[in-house]
């Protein structure tokens, strides 16, 4: 027998690859999401068939994008260095241009709905390492999972995945690491947050 689950929160991209076949499941996913207000982290992969999908890019506020300036570039059909210049004007326009809350990664994240707009103080270069990205949209879907409002779970998500690089430094006294070593220091850096 087969039985109908409502999943809480949906995470698409990360791993997904560019072929003809991913576009369809990006552009699939991203419809079942708004049509049954699931929130929903779009990275990586992701990222890259929203912006070659364009008109059928359509999500709302209850989704989370995480572009770097390469993919927040593609998606406005902006040069690199313009968004570098001024990333809050730019977190902010993708925003408001999406309709999606955006995270725009970078020294200093920035977190932004078009409207409300923080900027992240955790972090440091050693989060310039493959996978780390990955880490992030797991930490954010984990807590859009747990009911969290999603502008609350992108600033949350971008501190705490800061904090544990943070934290793996630190404690190390190392200025590189894996992805690995920011996700065996979640926990840390989840208990650093006031009221933990």
């Amino acid at each position: 027998m087969i039985t109908s689950t409502r999943c809480s929160a949906c995470a698409i991209g990360p791993g997904l690859g560019r072929s003809i076949f991913s576009a369809a499941v990006v552009k699939s996913a991203i419809a079942i999401v708004k049509e049954r207000a699931i929130p929903a982290i779009i990275d990586g992969d992701g990222l890259f068939h929203c912006a070659m999908l364009h008109e059928h890019f359509s999500p709302d506020k209850t989704c989370i994008i995480t572009p770097h300036f390469k993919e927040a570039s593609r998606l406005l059909n902006v040069p690199v260095d313009d968004i570098k210049q001024d990333r809050l004007s730019f977190a902010e326009k993708l925003a408001g241009a999406t309709g999606a809350i955006t995270v725009l990664k970078g020294p200093a994240s920035i977190v932004s709905d078009g409207v409300h707009t923080t900027i992240n103080t955790t972090g440091n270069p050693a989060l310039a390492t493959g996978g780390s990205g990955d880490v992030l949209a797991g930490i954010i879907g984990s807590l859009l999972a747990n009911r969290i409002t999603p502008l609350v779970a992108a600033s949350l998500g971008v501190y705490i995945h800061g904090k544990a690089a943070d934290i793996y430094c630190d404690d190390s006294g190392y200025t590189i690491m894996q992805a690995g070593d920011i996700i065996q220091n979640i926990r840390k850096a989840y208990g650093c947050l006031p009221g933990m």
